[in-house]
C-alpha cells in the first residue's frame, strides 16, 4: 500500500533547497553587540536537541564539555535563548543541529551564530529520500517582492526513527573526530557500539510488526510521527493539531478526515496528552488513542534508548489488532 501524504523525491529535493533559502527570511542583518566573534572555549561542544546532545555525549569523553541549549517541553516555537546562551554557543568548537532539511531548533534563523562551527546532522547525514515534507502545513506571510507566500514544512524528529539516527551520528563522529583528533580512537569505538544499539532498535521494530506485511493506517495529531511511523511500516494520515482544537472543532475535522478513508483506522496517535474533552470526541468515533513521546528533551529518568523502547511498546497493540484482522478465521462445518 502507498504511503499516505509523503511526497516524492523531486519535490523534497526542490523543497530543501527551498528552506535553505527561506531559512534567511528572518536572520538578522546585523550582529548584535554581543554576536561579535567570540574566541573559542576548548573543549565545547553545543547541541540543540536532547537526543543530539545524548549522542555527543556517548561519543566523546569527560575531557569535552556538552552543553545543550533547547527549549523546555510546550515551548519549542516561542523559545529564544539568552544573551548569555548565545555566547556560549559562539566559543563553542562544534553546534550539533539537525537543519534545514529537519529543523527542529526554528529559533536558528534569529540568532547570529559562525557558519563554520554549526555541523548540519540531518542536511549531511540524510539522502533526499530519508526526508519527509508535509504538503498542506504552510506558513504564510508576505515580505520583499515575492508579495504573500509559505514556506513549505519538514518534519524534524529525525531521531524518532534509528536508522535516520544513526546516519546523523556518523556525521556528528566525523566532525567530532577532525575537530579532536587525538579523541578519534574513541570516538570511532563509541559510534561502532552506537551504531549497534541503533541497529538494535531497528530490529525491535521489525519484531513488532509480528510478520504483518500491511501497512495499517492510522490517525495522527499532527505530522511530528512520521519519522516513527514511518520506520514501523504504518500509513501516517495526519491532522494539524499542533494546539488542541475545540471539541467542536474536532469533531468536524474528524468527521472530514474519517469520511475519506478507507479502511478506517483503529487509532489515533497523539504526541502529548489530549484535554479531557478532545479526548471525549476522539473516543466517539471509536479510535483508541496511543499517546507517544517525541524525546526531543532530556527525561527525569532514562535515556534515548529507553525512551524509544517505550515507543515501541506502543506501537504492539496496533499489530496486534492488524494481526487479529487478517488472521484466518476457522469455520466449524455443520456435521449433521
Amino acid at each position: 500500500m502507498q504511503r499516505i501524504e509523503l511526497t516524492n523525491r523531486s519535490l523534497l529535493a526542490a523543497l530543501v533547497c527551498l528552506l535553505c533559502t527561506a531559512a534567511g527570511c528572518d536572520k538578522p542583518t546585523a550582529d548584535a553587540p554581543w554576536s561579535k566573534k567570540q574566541p573559542s572555549v576548548s573543549h565545547q561542544v553545543t547541541a540543540t536537541s536532547y537526543p543530539l546532545s545524548y549522542f555527543t555525549q556517548r561519543l566523546v569523553d569527560d575531557s569535552i564539555k556538552v552543553l545543550t541549549f533547547a527549549p523546555e517541553a510546550g515551548s519549542t516555537d516561542s523559545w529564544r535563548p539568552t544573551r548569555d546562551q548565545i555566547v556560549s554557543m559562539q566559543q563553542s568548537d562544534i553546534i550539533f543541529v539537525n537543519g534545514s532539511a529537519a529543523p527542529f531548533a526554528t529559533w536558528l534563523p534569529h540568532v547570529t551564530l559562525p557558519d563554520s562551527k554549526i555541523c548540519q546532522t540531518a542536511n549531511d547525514g540524510l539522502e533526499i529520500a530519508d526526508m519527509i515534507a508535509v504538503k498542506d502545513i504552510r506558513i504564510v506571510h508576505s515580505h520583499g517582492p515575492e508579495g504573500e507566500h509559505s514556506h513549505p514544512t519538514m518534519v524534524a524528529y529525525t531521531w524518532l526513527d534509528p536508522e535516520m539516527a544513526a546516519k546523523q551520528v556518523a556525521v556528528m563522529a566525523e566532525r567530532l573526530s577532525s575537530t579532536y583528533p587525538a579523541l578519534k580512537p574513541i570516538i570511532e569505538a563509541s559510534q561502532k557500539k552506537l551504531a549497534h544499539e541503533l541497529n538494535q532498535l531497528s530490529s525491535q521494530i521489525s519484531d513488532c510488526r509480528g510478520g504483518v506485511d500491511a501497512s495499517p493506517i492510522v490517525l495522527t495529531s499532527t505530522p511530528d510521527l512520521k519519522f516513527l511511523t514511518r520506520a514501523a511500516g504504518l500509513n501516517d494520515v495526519h491532522l494539524n493539531w499542533g494546539e488542541f482544537p475545540t471539541a467542536a472543532e474536532a469533531k468536524s475535522q474528524l468527521e472530514a478526515k474519517l469520511s475519506s478513508l478507507s479502511p478506517r483506522p483503529t487509532f489515533m496517535l497523539f504526541t502529548s496528552e489530549p484535554p479531557p474533552e478532545v479526548r471525549a470526541t476522539v473516543e466517539t468515533f471509536n479510535l483508541t488513542i496511543i499517546v507517544f513521546n517525541l524525546m526531543a528533551f532530556s527525561p527525569p529518568e532514562g535515556d534515548y534508548f529507553s525512551m524509544m523502547r517505550g515507543n515501541l511498546d506502543r506501537l504492539k497493540p496496533i499489530y496486534a489488532h492488524q494481526q487479529n484482522q487478517t488472521a484466518p478465521k476457522s469455520i466449524e462445518l455443520d456435521q449433521n
